[in-house]
């Protein structure tokens, strides 16, 4: 254990005192018994003028998995393992430390709305007044849209992972015409869509058009787990989905998602005559 020594201005490390190493347990008021069932009250103060970066452990809360790192697997404690010394014994000091410590108020893990709001603060496509009014309306549910946690509109949100899928490749709808090459034709046709994609993603042909065959897959991956889920676990396994869905979609690199969130902007104002679109004049930029 380490204790700061006034006279050097710096810590000093010192034995614990314990029956087992001969040293007096009442000895040394300033050290503490660490050990038996005593309660010890620990005094801690925060250095204002030269404070500590915050761990991401007490951030997170992720004390376990910090422990884990300093002492390595198993993790102390663990089964009534602990941390093997050189003589092959048990530390007593850091024995059964695994869930001993916990962090009060750690930070809420980021949300999808997290991450769809602090897109909407930073990017810079047209005006933030118009990128929460395309949240509202393109992947908030209408009647969950005053709500503190909202209801995605599933479909929506998942057009964030279509257009990474799709990225610059030609979509189904759009061969050119004229386009007659027998090898590659079906690959391009909107009509060779197989029965099965056709029947999982529903009879909307302007849905399929817009995808290329991989997204389209997905898609339609996405309805039969719904559908499945549905049938066999009613709404409340639906939903489980649906928050699978978003936890899958919210890890995605945020700037991967920034883009594709961005292209759905882009595409929004274009059919509502927003900043940037046909009807509404040159691009804007963000008040950022």
């Amino acid at each position: 254990m380490d204790v700061w020594d006034e006279g050097s201005q710096s810590f000093q490390s010192v034995a614990i005192p314990s029956p087992s190493n001969g040293r007096d347990v009442g000895s040394d008021a300033a050290l503490p018994p660490l050990y038996g069932g005593t309660n010890v009250t620990f005094h801690v103060f925060l250095d204002l003028e030269h404070p500590l970066s915050v761990p991401r452990w007490v951030k997170t809360g992720d004390v376990d998995d910090w422990l884990q790192t300093i002492f390595g697997a198993p993790l102390p404690g663990a089964k009534g393992v602990g941390v093997k010394q050189e003589d092959g014994s048990e530390s007593a000091l850091t024995k059964g430390w695994e869930g001993k410590i916990s962090v009060m108020d750690p930070d809420p893990a980021p949300t999808l709305q997290n991450v769809l709001e602090t897109w909407a603060t930073n990017s810079i496509i047209a005006q933030q007044k118009d990128r929460e009014l395309f949240l509202k309306s393109h992947l908030y549910l209408q009647e969950k849209a005053g709500d503190d946690k909202k209801e995605h509109d599933m479909d929506n949100v998942l057009e964030i992972l279509l257009r990474m899928i799709r990225n610059d490749r030609p979509l189904i709808g759009a061969a050119p015409d004229g386009y007659h090459h027998h090898h590659h034709h079906h690959h391009n046709n909107a009509n060779s869509v197989h029965p099965i994609l056709q029947a999982a993603v529903g009879s909307d042909p302007s849905l399929i058009m817009n995808q290329t065959h991989p997204s389209l897959a997905v898609l339609a991956m996405f309805r039969m787990l719904q559908q499945t889920a549905l049938k066999y676990g009613g709404k409340e396994a639906k939903r489980e989905v649906d928050d699978q869905v978003r936890e899958i979609i919210k890890s995605l690199p945020p700037h991967l998602i920034n883009k594709a969130l961005d292209g759905m902007f882009q595409k929004w104002l274009a059919t509502h005559g927003g900043p940037g679109s046909s009807k509404g004049g040159g691009a804007g930029k963000g008040h950022r």
